[in-house]
C-alpha cells in the first residue's frame, strides 16, 4: 500500500511492482491501490481495498471474457 506523502499517490503507478516480478507458473497479477491517506481507520482501508479489489477483479474478467460488455 503507498504512503501518505504525495509522491507516494504518482509513483506506483508509473513503476509498478507486479509487472516486473514475473511468477513461474504464467499466474497473471492484478495490481490494486490503496493509498494511506484515503482513511485514518484502518478498518475502512480494508474495506475500500476490498470494494477496489473486487471491482478489479470484475474488469478484468470483462476485458478477458466479454470485452463489448
Amino acid at each position: 500500500m503507498p504512503g501518505s506523502a504525495p509522491i507516494d499517490s504518482s509513483v506506483p503507478t508509473r513503476h509498478p511492482r507486479a509487472s516486473c516480478r514475473p511468477t513461474d507458473d504464467a499466474t497473471p497479477i492484478l495490481e490494486v491501490f490503496v493509498h494511506e491517506d484515503e482513511s485514518d481507520d484502518p478498518q475502512v482501508l480494508a474495506k475500500v481495498f476490498d470494494d477496489r479489489s473486487r471491482k478489479h477483479a470484475r474488469n478484468a474478467y470483462w476485458m478477458l471474457f466479454d470485452p463489448t460488455s
